[in-house]
């Protein structure tokens, strides 16, 4: 085998055996994240909070709840805007930008430019479980 084929297997081998979809995760996870977010028709999150959330829960159910309206067809980006979380959430703006600082230092949460982030794919699992200990 040469070196072509070779890498030509490990491509193919990646694809059929690691390759992720990425809608996969959000389908996994539907009926619990469900419990804590909803979407509606113009692309808005709804966050049902509980009664132990504090700012830094109901911003990460928020950001979850974003990419799932984006699976839903219902917006068209999954960023968020840390002034979108003060009028969505009613959140003051000095406690949104550190709770949103906690979510990135915990690595929940990514920063796409200044004051505007983004919950990767893989913190799904984690976000749900996190609000399911609450």
């Amino acid at each position: 085998m040469n070196e072509s084929s070779e890498d030509e297997e490990m491509r193919e081998w990646v694809r059929k055996n690691m390759a992720a979809d990425p809608t996969n995760v959000l389908r996994e996870y539907r009926e619990r994240a469900a419990k804590f977010i909803g979407v509606a028709g113009d692309g808005s999150v709804v966050v049902k909070a509980g009664e132990k959330w504090g700012a830094r829960d109901r911003i990460a159910a928020y950001l979850l709840g974003k990419q799932y309206a984006v699976a839903g067809g219902l917006a068209t980006d999954p960023v968020v805007a840390n002034q979108e979380l003060v009028v969505s959430l009613g959140i003051p703006d000095n406690t949104v930008a550190p709770r949103v600082k906690e979510l990135r230092d915990s690595r929940l949460v990514t920063a796409v430019e200044n004051g505007r982030h983004v919950l990767p794919l893989s913190s799904v699992r984690r976000v749900i479980e996190d609000l399911e200990e609450l």
